[in-house]
């Protein structure tokens, strides 16, 4: 019997990373404006402490007192997804890019939202979106990589971790998830040097895909 080693999906997170956007051009006096920043910042500080459903109220007050802070819906469209209300969190991040096209966090965030509904072909269109707008992020090739491994391309998902474990080479993840990779595109011995590397940094279940692959050398 041939086992398929797991490829975690296991999708990175930086809901503030990379912002640049543009502000439509609306009448709101700067009281106002500084007003719905302080509804973000709370809706941020909510966030963190996990407290979800807060944190949508206060990124809602935020946008409602200024529409074209594109900040605030990336923020909403996170504290969405971690409720597993991906729908709301696909509109929020759309609206943020209608806003900003080159809003990385908004792209790499839409395309997590995307992978956990299993539309991988859409969340891999948004990854490379935020690759174009930013080379520099391991992250969103982690996250690419890991979306071309859920639709069993592994030969676009090992030169994904590639990449990212060029820009990261501690990133135990990537390690366990390009053995995975390899393993299930038939290279055995790079299979197990990633998931013995992945073992040894502590990654459980790249220990436990490391038995099977020994196995097959």
């Amino acid at each position: 019997m041939r086992y398929q080693l797991i490829i975690a999906l296991l999708l990175a997170s930086l809901p503030g990373d990379g912002f640049a956007w543009t502000e439509t051009v609306l009448s709101i006096p700067p009281a106002q404006k500084r007003l719905a920043t302080g509804w973000f910042d709370k809706g941020s500080q909510l966030d963190n402490r996990g407290e979800y459903d807060a944190a949508i109220a206060a990124y809602t007050r935020a946008v409602e007192l200024d529409p074209s802070q594109v900040q605030a819906y990336v923020g909403r469209g996170f504290a969405q997804s971690r409720k597993g209300n991906y729908d709301h969190a696909i509109h929020d991040y759309t609206k943020a890019i209608e806003l900003d096209r080159r809003s990385v966090a908004a792209y790499n965030n839409r395309g997590q939202a995307y992978a956990r509904k299993k539309a991988y072909d859409l969340a891999i269109k948004d990854y490379s979106k935020a690759i174009d707008f930013n080379t520099n992020n391991p992250v969103y090739y982690y996250n690419r990589g890991a979306a071309y491994a859920a639709q069993g391309q592994y030969e676009a998902a090992i030169q994904d971790y590639n990449i990212a474990l060029a820009f990261d080479p501690k990133n135990a993840e990537a390690y366990a998830n390009r053995g995975a990779a390899y393993y299930n595109a038939g290279n055995m011995q790079l299979a197990v040097v990633d998931l013995r590397k992945a073992c040894d940094m502590g990654v459980n279940t790249a220990c436990k895909n490391l038995r099977i692959a020994e196995g097959k050398k």
